[in-house]
């Protein structure tokens, strides 16, 4: 993925400050100071908002680590979610967007500390810190993503792809000379992992790259072949993804490999599939990993730098998964993982282990990669993946306790928010601070809160949290 272009902070005005209750009712340049006390769990001393009144389900710091964009539902009957902006220091909050959906990316960093998002009425804003500027747009946008320096790629709530300079407010429709039989170019999209290019595609198997530089019209590619029937076609799927550097990418639509849509339940589906940019040839068997042509892959997990890729292995013959296998971008040779079957929860930071749950036994493995020349090992006691952080990672048991793993794999502490009549739903990680959200009911495992709930963050800093002394 593009990395954020680095930027100096100018000085910046606050805006006035709210004393009222955070709510989606607060108008959308309130700037709303949220109350902390000190707290300490488990010997580590933090702060604690309290009384907050939405399930915080994402947290993700700023490249610089001054701010922290939460998601939140906020209605979760319709999946009515929001996006807020949290002060790291100052613990100041503001609304970016209150009505957005989970499928759709309606803010990202575009520098080390400045926010690009959509607000509720389909304005680009630009936020650093507690200054915003609107940008003059002529259409309302409904997607974002960020390309390369100063433009992101676009789409109107007609699917409509664009691109837009985000230092000047200026937005173009991208030309394409051969358009889709049907649909728009804005429909389905991603961007590369260096940012250079978006990459667009139809159900048809038309494809396109899309320059990430101003008046370049669409580029058109090679057609998938064979096409392959499409499953439930129309619902949300995640973006496709490049593959490293290279010129395959990820097609995150359930599809039907070997089989037909008449004789369904019989066939050999998968949920993501890989498609060769240059020459439109879909892989429908294992032998580009230097697999038999009986072997299938059917679904796959992509490190975030796109270096290695987690393929699961299916027998055409049978439809039973055979393993897991590992595959470098670089080489596309397949090493085999001794997992039947299973699925990757997460990568560590520097994308030298791997972390996968293996489905037979229901065991947590810590799997270093090739290079790395090390021995996988069970993560006994954890339940599942919660995140990386710089000097380490970060585990949950049994809905309420954290477990904090270094590089190596080995348990240095437990922070266990049981002793709040609280369990974790997400955390986040900033250079200096960990945030954990959570949900706090009368009764612990509560799984209807009857409005009763409230959903404190917790704050704690990074120093020392993943030595022992």
């Amino acid at each position: 993925m593009a990395t954020p272009a680095s930027s100096e902070t100018p000085a910046i005005e606050s805006l006035p400050q709210s004393d009222e209750t955070i709510s989606p009712t607060d108008d959308l340049f309130d700037v709303i100071p949220l109350i902390w006390r000190e707290s300490t769990i488990d010997g580590i001393t933090g702060q604690l908002v309290e009384g907050f009144p939405y399930p915080v389900m994402n947290l993700e710091p700023s490249p610089n680590g001054e701010n922290l964009l939460l998601r939140l539902t906020v209605q979760a009957n319709i999946g009515q979610e929001a996006l807020l902006l949290i002060g790291a220091e100052t613990h100041l909050a503001q609304w970016v967007n209150r009505d957005v959906f989970t499928t759709v990316p309606a803010a990202v960093w575009v520098d080390t500390g400045r926010l690009l998002a959509i607000n509720d009425e389909g304005q680009v804003i630009l936020i650093q810190g507690q200054d915003r500027q609107v940008l003059p747009l002529p259409v309302p946008l409904f997607r974002l993503a960020y390309g390369s320096d100063e433009i992101a790629f676009s789409t109107t709530a007609n699917a409509v792809l664009g691109r837009l300079n985000w230092q000047t407010g200026e937005w173009q429709e991208v030309e394409n000379p051969d358009p889709p039989r049907e649909g728009s170019l804005g429909g389905y999209w991603g961007v590369s992992q260096d940012g250079s290019y978006a990459f667009a595609f139809q159900s048809s198997g038309q494809m396109w790259r899309i320059p990430a530089s101003w008046d370049n019209p669409a580029e058109t590619l090679p057609k998938q072949v064979p096409p392959l029937p499409i499953v439930g076609s129309g619902m949300p799927s995640p973006p496709p993804q490049q593959v490293g550097q290279t010129p395959y990418w990820l097609i995150s639509l359930p599809v039907i490999l070997d089989g037909s849509l008449a004789n369904l339940s019989e066939s050999l589906q998968a949920s993501v599939y890989m498609v060769n940019t240059q020459d439109g040839f879909a892989i429908t068997d294992a032998s580009t990993f230097g697999l038999s042509n009986n072997m299938v892959p059917t679904n796959y997990w992509l490190s975030p730098d796109g270096t290695a890729l987690v393929v699961e292995i299916t027998e055409r013959e049978n439809r039973q998964v055979a393993g897991l296998y590992l595959v470098g971008t670089e080489q596309f040779e397949a090493l085999q993982l001794g997992i039947r079957e299973g699925e990757v929860l997460g990568w560590f930071s520097d994308d030298s282990t791997v972390i996968i749950r293996e489905n037979d036994n229901d065991v947590i493995w810590f799997y270093p990669l090739p290079q790395t020349r090390g021995e996988r090992s069970p993560l006994a006691g954890t339940d599942d993946w919660l995140l990386d952080m710089p000097d380490g990672f970060v585990m949950i048991e049994q809905l309420s306790v954290l477990m904090l793993f270094d590089a190596a794999g080995q348990l240095i502490r437990e922070i266990d928010f049981a002793q709040l009549n609280a369990r974790v739903l997400n955390a986040g990680a900033t250079n200096e601070y960990l945030f954990v959200s959570l949900i706090q009911c009368p009764e612990l495992n509560s799984d209807n809160d009857d409005g009763l709930c409230s959903y404190p963050i917790f704050q704690g800093r990074n120093d020392g949290l993943f030595t022992t002394d």
